[in-house]
């Protein structure tokens, strides 16, 4: 049977994890929890973590623009005014940076390369060296 870890690379796994993070936080809790959990792969482990981080930022970020517009609705509407545009502008920052940063990291996903490890037993190594010196 095929598991998700035989039959995806490594990038393709970072850029599911940071494509659901942005696109919705219980998609990301699923998908991520799996890769954190379920993979024996560091760099996805690794990428989960970055993505729950950057995710929570921004989640506080927004939670933060949210509680200024309710405490600015308790004033009057005349008062009230510059504070919702301030409120827009901030929001609209952070929905920039928001976008910018999850595009940045799946395009840097997109565009790694998969380092090729090599591992060789020492004594067959040596074994084979010591052959060749004997003929």
């Amino acid at each position: 049977m095929t598991t998700l870890n035989d039959s995806w690379n490594r990038n393709w796994k970072t850029v599911l994890i940071w494509v659901s993070a942005y696109l919705s936080f219980i998609a990301f809790v699923i998908v991520g929890g799996y890769f954190f959990t379920k993979s024996e792969d560091k760099e996805a482990k690794a990428a989960a973590k970055n993505a729950f981080v950057v995710t929570l930022l921004f989640t506080a970020a927004n939670a933060a623009i949210a509680a200024f517009g309710y405490i600015i609705g308790c004033f009057d509407a005349s008062d009230a005014f510059e504070a919702y545009t301030v409120k827009s502008v901030f929001n609209a920052i952070i929905g920039i940076g928001e976008i910018a940063t999850y595009a940045t990291a799946t395009i840097m996903a997109l565009l790694k390369k998969d380092e090729v490890v090599i591992t060789a037993n020492i004594a067959d190594v040596n074994a084979d060296t010591n052959s060749d010196n004997i003929q």
